[in-house]
């Protein structure tokens, strides 16, 4: 079982800890040492649960226990075993076992909630209240309306003096309500009406205990570092919002996600933290119009969201930074967000820290779009798409940098478009990026001599275009064309120094799978794109280092124009510039 510790809470005054607002939403949080453990937390009073004035004014401060086992997803395991359990019972068992025996059964019940937060009734109606008046689209949450969200929970606060949130009990007659209640909603004889229906499997209805266990008002929970987000997940209803409240969520893994759920937190300082020891946060079958947005995931040790499933659907992922997944990779298989079979999914506004591979869509149809995000070390590709095909393909304004690189994960090509097609009507888009590495005395630190910054047609594919991307120094070659048909390339810049064993050619085009697929109709748009490329690199300068190796080809794919791409005609399309690496600041 995996065990960790909580660190002393830190004096600060507990009210004014929960004015700081829907940013700092959990009445556990401390200023930026805040709490790294379960939350648990036990006012030192003999007043009960409830949180007194008193206490609420910092004269009597609340410390952490050590908390030496709690592990959410054994607990969420143990919890799913109880309601099986439960479905087997008859409801007179339930209604006459003894209040030691229901403590027993429902200990799972008792161990998820265990000094968790329990916001009063009338408060969470009145925060739902003030926010609701916003009339804003949960999913497509920008940072300003996120500001809003704070000041109408501050708002509802301050109306509402008398309302203190609590550290929420459960006694023998609450586990005896709720098993009956979960007992009536599986065995009722209107079954039917009690489930609901998704893409062939089916997600019963869990009556109250949603209310019951967790701070929920209309569609909307508000969660607190310690609830136990599998579990709210499971019995919570489908198409709700789901806010975490500032502060470490670890060990969390979601994996019961219903269709129209939307993830929120309340910005960087949520933290979902896989501990390394749990593989990612969100992952399974049933992501379907799921928005994750506005957190932080970190420390996981295969993916930070991943589905194989084909209801990978409609997927909003924005404003979320990844940061430290899968070190023990190479980053092929093991991307930040990574989803098989899906359509219609968009990463934007999200920062790509330390990851073993960005983002990889494989045998998904568009739109698909991965717009204005940030990466440091993004792994062995910040983005691939492999057979993909529709409208929609997007990979536009991402900024990308590499200084040491992170675990097992070398760097091969920053943006990878694999045997994929565009439509004749819409291209798939890599356009306005810009991506460098960052040298140490000449040498770069994880980067493969063979990769490039832009690499389209890779075994083929077609309807694919790449204008006004920027690269320095990013690794073999700028931009390179490896087969495929319809490729178009416009307004490129691609700056290098010689990075010693690494930096080869500007552009390039070459089909390397000429058993396999043609390369034709490749449009090096004359006169726009621009070089200034140092070759040191054994592969392509054989007879040493050499300057302006802005363009090679070997004349096995052709132009627009008919003419075969050999090497001194690829010369002429490429245009010879005298820039640096100022060119960075000019996206």
């Amino acid at each position: 079982m995996n065990t960790f510790h909580t660190p002393p809470f830190n004096t600060q005054h507990f009210w004014s800890i929960l004015l700081i607002g829907l940013s700092a939403l959990t009445i556990l949080s401390c200023g930026e040492e805040s709490l790294t453990g379960s939350q648990e937390m036990q006012p030192q009073s003999t007043s009960g649960n409830v949180m007194t004035t008193a206490e609420l004014d910092g004269s009597l401060l609340f410390n952490s226990q050590t908390h030496s086992e709690k592990d959410p997803q054994q607990n969420h395991k143990n919890f799913m075993e109880m309601l099986a359990t439960v479905e087997s019972m008859q409801r007179e068992e339930i209604e006459d076992v003894t209040d030691k025996q229901l403590l027993e059964l429902g200990k799972p019940i008792l161990k998820i909630t265990e000094n968790t937060v329990e916001l009063p009734r009338n408060l969470l109606r009145a925060i739902d209240r003030q926010i609701s008046a916003l009339n804003l689209n949960m999913r497509e949450l920008n940072e300003k309306q996120l500001e809003s969200i704070q000041r109408r929970y501050q708002m509802a606060l301050r109306e509402n003096p008398n309302e203190r949130p609590e550290i929420r009990t459960i006694k023998a007659k609450d586990i005896r309500r709720m098993l009956l209640d979960y007992y009536d909603a599986t065995h009722s004889q209107s079954l039917v009406a009690n489930t609901e229906s998704l893409n062939g499997s089916s997600l019963t209805r869990t009556g109250t205990l949603c209310e019951s266990m967790y701070n929920q008002v209309g569609t909307t929970v508000y969660l607190y570092p310690g609830d136990n987000l599998n579990t709210v997940s499971y019995i919570c209803g489908r198409g709700l919002t789901f806010f975490l409240t500032r502060g470490n969520y670890f060990q969390q893994e979601i994996n019961n996600t219903k269709s129209g759920d939307t993830w929120v937190g309340s910005g960087a300082t949520t933290v979902l933290d896989g501990m390394n020891s749990n593989e990612q946060a969100f992952s399974g079958s049933y992501l379907r119009a799921n928005s994750i947005s506005h957190l932080t995931i970190q420390n996981y040790t295969e993916h930070g969201i991943h589905s194989t499933s084909s209801n990978s659907v409609g997927i909003n992922i924005h404003h979320v930074t990844f940061k430290n997944i899968a070190p023990s990779k190479n980053g092929k298989y093991n991307s930040a967000v990574n989803f098989d079979n899906c359509q219609n999914i968009e990463v934007r506004d999200s920062n790509f820290q330390n990851v073993s591979s960005g983002v990889l869509f494989t045998d998904c149809i568009g739109p698909l779009q991965v717009n204005n995000n940030e990466a440091l070390n993004p792994g062995r590709n910040f983005f691939q798409c492999d057979k993909c095909e529709g409208e929609g393909i997007r990979v536009n304004r991402n900024s990308l940098e590499h200084t040491t690189g992170y675990g097992n994960a070398e760097l091969e090509d920053w943006i990878n478009i694999y045997n994929s097609e565009g439509t004749s009507g819409d291209y798939i888009q890599v356009n306005d990026n810009r991506a460098r590495v960052l040298l140490n005395n000449g040498h770069a630190t994880k980067v493969n001599d063979t990769g490039c910054m832009i690499m389209l047609g890779d075994y083929g594919g077609m309807y694919q275009e790449a204008k006004g991307n920027i690269g320095v120094n990013p690794g073999g070659c700028g931009l390179g064309v490896a087969g495929g048909t319809l490729i178009e390339i416009r307004d490129n810049k691609m700056y290098s120094q010689r990075v010693t064993g690494i930096s080869n050619v500007g552009f390039q085009s070459r089909n390397y799978y000429p058993n396999n697929n043609s390369c034709e109709d490749i449009n090096f748009i004359s006169g726009t794109n621009e070089a200034n490329f140092d070759c040191d690199s054994p592969r392509g300068c054989e007879n040493g280092p050499v300057d302006n190796n802005n363009a090679t080809a070997n004349g096995t794919c052709t132009h627009k124009n008919g003419r075969l791409i050999g090497n001194s005609y690829m010369q002429t399309l490429i245009v010879d510039e005298t820039f640096g690496s100022e060119i960075w600041n000019g996206w």
